[in-house]
């Protein structure tokens, strides 16, 4: 080695070149984690991004930053629907006058807390302790029945579920036949 300090040279230059280039790739990762996620190379849902949080729909949708979500209390409850401590969320905004302390995710796209029901994220009805969801877009609270998101009766305490298969529900409360949320004309 000492007739050949040009080898020391060599070695430290290859030393820092190698340092220099963790660095650079050091801090490209880095950015890449605080990016946006993108639908070219990312699913549906929601993405905590440092201390940011970030909502993308499905392809071809751009995500967007969610502006009042807390990222280091936030918990994705699935693709559509999570919270932090003061809100809940569905598709990226917040449900209005939501509790995320008492919010459960129901059946074919109902939720709930203590105070509301919400559909896709809209209240529904101000009855959670009573809705109870019977069969396929079927359900009730203590002052109606519903079909999907219509009231088709205010008749809960007379309903009865004739027949439920094949995607056919007839039901009746004490003044019509339903077939599928629609009435049988001429039927009692």
């Amino acid at each position: 080695m000492k007739n050949k300090p040009w080898l020391i040279g060599i070695l430290i230059f290859i030393f820092v070149v190698c340092i220099a280039f963790a660095v650079v790739v050091g801090f490209w990762l880095v950015s890449l984690q605080n990016r946006p996620p993108s639908s070219l190379n990312n699913d549906s849902g929601y993405y905590i991004r440092g201390s940011k949080v970030y909502y993308l729909g499905g392809f071809p949708s751009t995500a967007f930053e969610i502006e009042n979500a807390d990222a280091g209390a936030f918990k994705i409850i699935d693709s559509q629907y999570a919270f932090d401590n003061t809100h809940v969320f569905f598709d990226g905004s917040a449900i209005p006058d939501s509790d995320p302390s008492t919010f459960e995710v129901l059946e074919q796209h109902f939720s709930r807390d203590a105070r509301h029901v919400y559909l896709s994220g809209q209240i529904f009805t101000d009855d959670p302790i009573n809705f109870k969801i019977l069969a396929e877009d079927l359900s009730r609270d203590r002052e109606h029945i519903y079909w999907s998101e219509y009231t088709i009766s205010d008749d809960p305490a007379h309903l009865e579920i004739i027949f439920s298969q094949d995607h056919y529900t007839y039901i009746n409360d004490s003044k019509t036949v339903y077939v599928n949320g629609g009435p049988i004309v001429g039927q009692e």
